[in-house]
């Protein structure tokens, strides 16, 4: 049995997520060389003798590429590892059978099919973004945020990750976060109507009413005719709380 590196709980050597806190664990190192897997803090390989980094050291360097969900103890990191092209098969195969689950709603076993594709083949984004979709489906919300931010660490440009991501923290009345998810999906997508009417909403829930206004009034310029009077009527709304 090994024990969960973020709430020390036992669990199995070869689980990817923690069933308590849903941490994932490091990633086991092989030797470039032979394929060995490496004991940590050791600078050679048992299985051929070849000199390799400490895995202190390789953790270090993984900090170079962090994420921040704005929980405690959810600061996640990446470092693309060396996937053979069998594990790459393996995980696509997973993540089909995933995808099978995900259409008939049964999100349990698709969540299952999704942390075995995302082990196998952990420089997947897709993989994670899946993951964290039936996560939060599942009800799942602290998962999911790991997973959605995995897929960022993976591609930052995706912006469904993002929206993805902010959707949980609004459920947890996480105003701030949520809102610094839409800030940098705009970043990506600052002509998209959709994301600065969902940004308003959460200014809304914060009575930042004029921020609000100013988000739906660009959302309203920037959307189709379908939605407008829609989005006309929460702009509407804004404003007369600000008035008031």
């Amino acid at each position: 049995m090994a024990k969960c590196v973020k709430c020390k709980a036992e669990m199995d050597e070869e689980t990817r997520f923690c069933d308590e806190c849903g941490a994932e664990q490091p990633k086991a190192l092989y030797c470039e060389e032979c394929g060995a897997e490496l004991e940590a803090g050791v600078g050679f390989c048992d299985g051929c003798g070849a000199k390799t980094e400490k895995r202190e050291k390789i953790r270090e360097k993984s900090e170079e590429s962090k994420e921040t969900t704005g929980d405690n103890a959810s600061l996640l990191t990446y470092s693309k590892v060396k996937v053979s092209s069998d594990d790459k098969k393996q995980a696509k195969k997973h993540a089909d059978l995933g995808h099978g689950y995900f259409v008939k709603s049964n999100y349990k076993a698709a969540v299952e099919e999704y942390v075995k594709a995302t082990g196998l083949d952990p420089n997947s984004h897709d993989h994670f973004y899946y993951l964290g979709i039936n996560l939060e489906k599942a009800g799942e919300g602290e998962k999911a945020i790991e997973a959605y931010t995995n897929a960022l660490l993976r591609d930052p440009k995706d912006i469904s990750a993002y929206t993805g991501r902010a959707r949980i923290r609004v459920k947890k009345g996480d105003y701030k976060n949520a809102l610094l998810d839409y800030h940098k999906a705009l970043e990506e997508e600052p002509n998209f109507g959709s994301l600065h009417y969902e940004k308003a909403d959460i200014l809304m829930l914060m009575k930042d009413y004029k921020n609000a206004y100013e988000s739906y009034a660009k959302a309203v310029k920037l959307c189709s005719r379908g939605v407008r009077k829609a989005y006309e009527e929460k702009m509407a709304e804004a404003e007369k709380l600000i008035n008031r």
